[in-house]
């Protein structure tokens, strides 16, 4: 198995290889996946995190790589290469250094609902402030990885763009998610409706406070 099944722009979370296993101990690296190259077992990702003192601190150390695709978790070692800024962004070059592994079920809590969803551009001058209204859809599931919903509509998603999803669990409580897009692709989940659209949360969205909600609308059944 490679990486070329991988969405563009998927998170993966990273833990470092201490004494040959992996550190659970040490805090979890957000990164986003950007592409393979080759053989599929040489990939891109961009990290801040990573690239900032890469050479001193990163360059040749072993990670636990884990991300999400539909109903399963993979995860693999891989090794940090090398650091270059392309187009203004910040990549990282890593290559795969295990078996890439599959298992059936999450870590993370998901739950299926149906539930209206509303997507609206973020205003870019004013972080977490609503913009334009994009569309509307239904939410098909929230997880700590991201939510996807489903639409008739074909909205045409910047995948360079920050966003704002807004859904009410109750006439109390509204949410609104910064959320990214990672995937748009024709629904194999409801015949009514045409387009599944998947997101990962932005830099502003808290995912501890994402995984608690997706327990609390699990427990009432929502």
């Amino acid at each position: 198995m490679n990486l070329k099944f991988v969405d563009p722009g998927s998170p993966m979370h990273l833990v470092p290889i201490v004494d040959g296993k992996p550190n659970e101990d040490s805090p979890k690296i957000d990164v986003a996946f950007v592409d393979c190259e080759g053989n599929a077992l040489h990939f891109h990702i961009e990290s801040k995190e990573l690239f900032t003192d890469f050479a001193d601190n990163w360059q040749g150390k072993l990670f636990m790589f884990t991300f999400y695709r539909d109903a399963y978790e993979y995860t693999f070692w891989g090794k940090l290469e090398r650091a270059a800024t392309v187009d203004g962004h910040d990549y990282v070059y890593a290559s795969v250094a295990s078996f890439i592994e599959q298992k059936s079920r999450r870590r993370s809590l998901r739950v299926e609902l149906l539930i209206n969803i509303t997507l609206y551009k973020m205003d870019p001058d004013a972080p977490n402030r609503l913009g334009p209204l994009v569309g509307a859809g239904v939410m098909l599931d929230i997880s700590e990885g991201g939510l996807c919903f489903l639409s008739n509509e074909n909205f045409k998603l910047d995948k360079e763009q920050d966003y704002i999803v807004s859904f009410a669990i109750s006439s109390l409580n509204t949410f609104y998610m910064h959320v990214m897009i990672v995937r748009v692709s024709d629904s194999t989940q409801s015949f009514q409706y045409r387009y599944e659209y998947a997101f990962r949360y932005g830099n502003t969205t808290d995912k501890k406070e994402i995984h608690e909600l997706a327990y609390a609308m699990l427990q009432s059944k929502i």
